[in-house]
């Protein structure tokens, strides 16, 4: 676990100054749609709605094993619920890039502390993150049950090579925040 940390102090290091150009803003708003267990919809109080990727996670998509499981686990967590966003810059699909937080509860680290997600090694900018993947990873937390789960960029990379689902048996080598991952 040393390890693990040690190398996302280093990513961190490699991206903070970064992340001081993104202006942040917050957006307050009811959630009412879940696309998966990492993008979800509110509505403001203009009743305007913002579509938020949520931030520096990635979560197993709707096909994949734990895809279901952890859209639910958002959904359980602030569907038809009023959240925080702190709100970055758009995605390249148009979705806000954010970190959302019910009742001051930072959701986001909390999907990956429950092993709903996992640390986005090419976006995260808090070890936090790591921390928490790790930990999830040693107590077999959510995906983490799985030996090998197959981390999300690595199955979205093998889809487009492929153009079908990855093979039945096929498990990720992906340690927990292993920064050398870098497609999304």
């Amino acid at each position: 676990m040393t390890y693990v940390v040690l190398r996302c102090v280093i990513a961190f290091i490699a991206i903070a100054p970064l992340s001081s150009a993104i202006a942040a803003t917050l957006l307050e708003g009811w959630v009412v749609g879940i696309a998966d267990g990492d993008t979800l919809t509110i509505l403001d109080d203009n009743r305007q709605q913002h579509k938020i990727r949520l931030a520096q996670i990635d979560a197993p998509e709707s096909g994949m094993p734990y895809g279901r499981v952890a859209k639910k686990a958002l959904s359980d967590a602030v569907y038809r619920r009023t959240v925080t966003v702190q709100a970055g810059e758009l995605d390249r699909y148009g979705r806000v890039l954010g970190t959302v937080y019910l009742n001051r509860k930072n959701i986001n680290l909390q999907m990956v502390a429950d092993g709903y997600a996992w640390a986005y090694r090419h976006y995260v900018t808090d070890i936090a993150y790591c921390r928490a993947e790790a930990q999830a990873h040693d107590s077999r937390r959510g995906l983490w049950a799985d030996k090998k789960p197959i981390p999300p960029w690595q199955w979205r990379r093998m889809k487009r090579t492929s153009r079908s689902s990855p093979p039945e048996g096929v498990r990720g080598f992906a340690a927990p925040c292993d920064t050398r991952s870098r497609s999304r």
